[in-house]
């Protein structure tokens, strides 16, 4: 992903932060952890997709960078007006790395830098790489350059004490009402079949039945985080 489409999701986040296309959980006090919907799965049945991202927010200020995450490989963004203070570096070494390592179950993570396309700023990008914890690098052509953060290099990710993870009503209605409306179609679905083919349609009743089970847990675990 590049700079430019990493940007367009930081202002969606902070001009929509409610938006359902963000699934997003608190992983430390300035870092947030989660999924971006790119077509939500109800608008777009053939070609919905979720991939993960960490968005860095500052006080006041909203949320002001990205890292596109991988199972490994990084792709990172910073608003310019926070470049140059170490932002990225701290978010990438103290948790993005660590809890990228400990949630994909990996050994390495790459990045890249295009010194074409980054010629300007490829030093300061180069630097804020390294002080992260890449290392090795390599040139993979003439311009093109590969960095690796290795797990044995960083500290354990544990989740920080204090983060709130609170859900709010309004998101506990939205996933309610999903897993109702997913019932409902699935019910329907059922009927058609039994009446189409004149016999009872085993598998979905089964389903159907596992998703009654599922609302009742999952409300229950919900509830708790009100």
């Amino acid at each position: 992903m590049t700079e430019e489409q990493l940007e367009t999701l930081v202002d969606e986040l902070n001009s929509d932060p409610g938006s359902s296309k963000f699934i997003l959980t608190q992983i430390d006090v300035d870092i947030f952890f989660g999924t971006v919907w790119f077509n939500l799965p109800w608008e777009n049945q053939t070609e919905y997709r979720g991939d993960k991202y960490y968005f860095i927010n500052r006080l006041d200020c909203g949320f002001v960078g990205a890292v596109e995450a991988t199972n490994s490989e990084m792709h990172a963004y910073l608003k310019p007006n926070f470049r140059g203070k170490g932002i990225m570096s701290t978010a990438l070494r103290e948790t993005i790395l660590p809890h990228t390592f400990w949630y994909n179950q990996t050994e390495k993570c790459r990045v890249t830098i295009d010194q074409n396309f980054h010629e300007k700023r490829f030093a300061e990008i180069e630097k804020s790489a390294l002080l992260a914890g890449f290392k090795d690098k390599n040139g993979i052509v003439d311009h093109l350059f590969e960095y690796f953060a290795y797990k044995n290099d960083y500290s354990e990710f544990t989740k920080t004490e204090g983060i709130s993870n609170r859900v709010t009503e309004k998101e506990f209605r939205f996933l309610h009402d999903r897993i109702n409306t997913i019932n409902a179609q699935l019910q329907y679905m059922k009927e058609r079949y039994e009446i189409l083919f004149h016999e009872e349609d085993k598998l979905v009743s089964s389903i159907i039945a596992d998703i009654e089970q599922f609302e009742f847990r999952y409300d229950d675990k919900i509830r708790t985080k009100l």
